[in-house]
C-alpha cells in the first residue's frame, strides 16, 4: 500500500547527508517530499531527496558500474566536460541536493538506514533555473539541456531568482523497471516527486527536455525529431520519411496537435501524467571530440559513413538539421553510433586539440534534438 510521510519522519528514519566542504546555502530549500512504496511486509521502497539520504548509499552511484549510472551511454558521460562539471555538484551542494530524489530499496526485518539491506535502484535529477518568461513555453531555450543546465548552474550570473524547475534524468535500475516490479512505475513516481517539489517551491513552471527513449532505435535513427515525435502508437515512423506530407506537418505545431497515444513510450508516459508536447529543442547536447574518442567511447569505428537507407529519399534539411552548415555537408559523413538518437557528423580532415593540448586530426559533431514538454 502506498503511503506519504511528513519530512520529520523521513529525518527519524535516515541519517543526514554529510555536507561538502563546499560553500552552504544559509537557507537551503526544504522540499516536503517522502515516498514509500510497500512491496512485502520485511521490504519497501522510498523516494526522497539526496539532502535526506545516507552518505554511504549516494557514494555508491560513484562507482561507473551500478546499474542505475550505468544505464546512459559512454559519450554522454565523458563527452561535455563543462556541463558534466555542474551535473556532478548537483549530486553534492547543499543548495542542490534537495532537487535530487534518490529511489531506495530496503529489504530485511531491519531494513531502516544506514542497514545493509538498503541500495539505491532509482535517481531523478533537475534544476532550478530562471526563466524569463514562463507565461511563455515557445521561449524554452533551443539548446535545451546544456542551456537550462548552464542556466540553473551559474544562478548568480541570471537577471532574476529561480522560478522554474527543469527535471534533466530519470534512471530506474532496468531489474526495477514496472514490468519487473509488479506494475509499480518509478520513472512515474519520481516524476512525480519533481513535480512536488517544483510547487512546493512556489516555481511557475516544472518542465523537462524529454530524450525520446526509441529515437536511436533502428532506422528510427534517421528520422526527423519533429515527424518521429508525431508519430502514435502502432506506427512505423521510417514510414514518415516517406509521407510527404511535410506542408501539412509543419503548419500544426506540436504543441497544438493531437498527443493521445504517442509512439515513444516515454514522451506517452509524461502525457498520460498531464503533461504538454511544447516543441523541440534541435540542440540540446552538443558533444564535439576527436575521432579517436567517439571510437573508444562507442566501439564504432567512424573510418566509414554508415549505411543510411533512407539517402535521396530525405531532403537535406531533415538529414542535417540542427548539426551542419552547407560547408561541412562537402566534407562529413554520418555514423551510427549505439545510445545515440541522431548520427555523429564526423570529419575525418579537422584537426581537434585535447585539453591537454594534443591535437589530433579528424572529429566527431553529435547534436543531440530533445523535446521540451512541460507539466505545468
Amino acid at each position: 500500500m502506498d503511503s506519504y510521510v511528513s519530512l520529520q519522519q523521513a529525518n527519524a528514519a535516515a541519517s543526514t547527508l554529510s555536507r561538502s566542504s563546499l560553500p552552504a546555502n544559509p537557507n537551503p530549500p526544504q522540499p516536503s517530499f517522502h515516498f514509500t512504496l510497500t512491496l512485502t511486509p520485511t521490504s519497501h521502497i522510498t523516494i526522497q531527496p539526496f539532502s535526506h539520504t545516507p552518505l554511504p548509499l549516494l557514494e555508491t552511484l560513484l562507482d561507473p558500474s551500478h546499474p542505475v549510472t550505468n544505464i546512459w551511454p559512454d559519450f554522454l558521460i565523458h563527452g561535455p566536460t563543462e556541463t558534466n562539471t555542474i551535473f556532478e555538484k548537483l549530486m553534492l551542494e547543499e543548495r542542490w541536493t534537495p532537487f535530487q530524489l534518490a529511489a531506495i530499496l530496503y529489504s530485511g526485518s531491519h531494513a531502516t538506514p544506514p542497514s545493509s539491506g538498503a541500495k539505491i535502484i532509482g535517481q531523478a535529477n533537475s534544476i532550478p533555473f530562471h526563466w524569463p518568461t514562463p507565461h511563455d513555453s515557445s521561449t524554452l531555450p533551443d539548446r535545451g539541456w546544456d542551456r537550462v543546465l548552464a542556466i540553473g548552474g551559474s544562478p548568480e550570473k541570471a537577471p532574476g531568482p529561480a522560478n522554474a524547475l527543469s527535471a534533466l534524468s530519470v534512471a530506474i535500475d532496468p531489474d526495477y523497471r514496472a514490468s519487473k516490479l509488479s506494475g509499480i512505475d518509478l520513472a512515474t513516481e519520481m516524476l512525480k516527486g519533481l513535480k512536488t517539489i517544483a510547487k512546493s517551491q512556489g516555481f511557475e513552471a516544472f518542465v523537462v527536455p524529454v530524450r525520446p527513449t526509441r529515437k536511436g532505435a533502428g532506422g528510427n535513427v534517421w528520422v526527423d525529431m519533429e515527424r518521429y515525435v508525431r508519430c502514435k502508437k502502432g506506427e512505423d515512423p521510417t514510414a514518415k520519411i516517406l509521407s510527404g506530407r511535410d506542408a501539412l506537418q509543419k503548419e500544426e505545431g506540436i504543441e497544438l496537435m493531437d498527443q493521445k497515444d504517442l509512439y515513444d513510450p516515454w514522451l506517452r508516459k509524461h502525457v498520460e501524467m498531464g503533461a504538454k508536447l511544447v516543441k523541440v529543442c534541435w540542440r540540446s547536447t552538443i558533444i564535439e571530440r576527436a575521432v579517436e574518442d567517439w571510437e573508444r567511447w562507442t566501439g564504432v569505428s567512424f573510418k566509414a559513413p554508415s549505411v543510411n537507407p533512407y539517402r535521396g529519399i530525405k531532403k537535406d534539411a531533415e538529414i542535417d538539421r540542427g548539426q551542419i552548415g552547407d560547408t561541412d555537408k562537402m566534407e562529413g559523413y554520418e555514423v551510427v553510433i549505439p545510445g545515440g538518437l541522431v548520427p555523429v557528423k564526423v570529419f575525418p580532415g579537422r584537426k581537434f586539440v585535447e585539453e591537454d593540448g594534443v591535437e589530433k586530426v579528424g572529429v566527431g559533431l553529435y547534436v543531440e534534438p530533445n523535446v521540451w514538454v512541460r507539466h505545468f
